[in-house]
């Protein structure tokens, strides 16, 4: 009988032993997948610190800022080759810009990962940003002291860029801040992110 009763505790004690074990297994499964999650927004934010620190070092040795590839976007390359700007001591990016098809687009990079990266002139004091594709953003203008420069940087899942968010402007806003979101299709999200003044306007 004593024999029956221990075997019985025993399997007991397994079942909460299993228990336990399986509680810690989620308990660290999610750990792990958020700091695989918080790790891809550093990532990120580091990517999108070092063009902006691209900019101001190519605006410091030139004097002037990157012209235009069309009315929006700015002529990223410029950072990458010199285009005969006096002043230029480049490469100012490590990111290697890999082509499309076969040649370059102008007005931005293409990373190896399958990224694509800008530099866009908008207006700080247009709202934009949300859960949709209508980005509501406006254009540099003359004389309007809010025109800045943005990286946008295509494109992400969502919950890398909410902890990018996060990491920069302390909430999650999407259309506020130095960070900007725009959904696109799916889980694929476009990050805006806050450079320097654009001061040739």
């Amino acid at each position: 009988m004593k024999y029956i009763k221990k075997g019985a505790m025993f399997g007991l004690d397994a079942r909460i032993a299993l228990a336990i074990f399986g509680a810690l297994s989620v308990i660290s499964g999610a750990a792990l997948y958020s700091a695989i999650q918080d790790a891809k927004a550093t990532s990120v934010l580091a990517q999108m610190t070092e063009v902006g620190k691209a900019y101001d070092q190519y605006f410091l040795d030139t004097g002037s800022e990157l012209g235009f590839s069309n009315g929006l976007d700015r002529d990223i390359d410029g950072f990458l080759a010199d285009n005969y700007v006096a002043g230029w001591k480049g490469p100012y990016l490590s990111i290697e810009d890999v082509g499309f098809l076969g040649s370059d687009i102008a007005g931005r990079i293409n990373t190896s990962d399958g990224k694509k990266i800008f530099i866009r002139c908008l207006r700080s004091d247009v709202a934009f940003g949300g859960l949709s594709d209508n980005t509501n953003t406006a254009a540099c203008v003359a004389g309007n002291n809010s025109s800045s420069n943005w990286i946008l940087y295509e494109a992400f899942p969502k919950v890398v860029v909410d902890r990018l968010e996060e990491k920069v402007d302390g909430s999650v806003s999407y259309s506020a801040g130095n960070i900007r979101v725009i959904k696109w299709t799916g889980d694929n999200y476009s990050i805006y992110f806050k450079l320097m003044p654009a001061l040739d306007y």
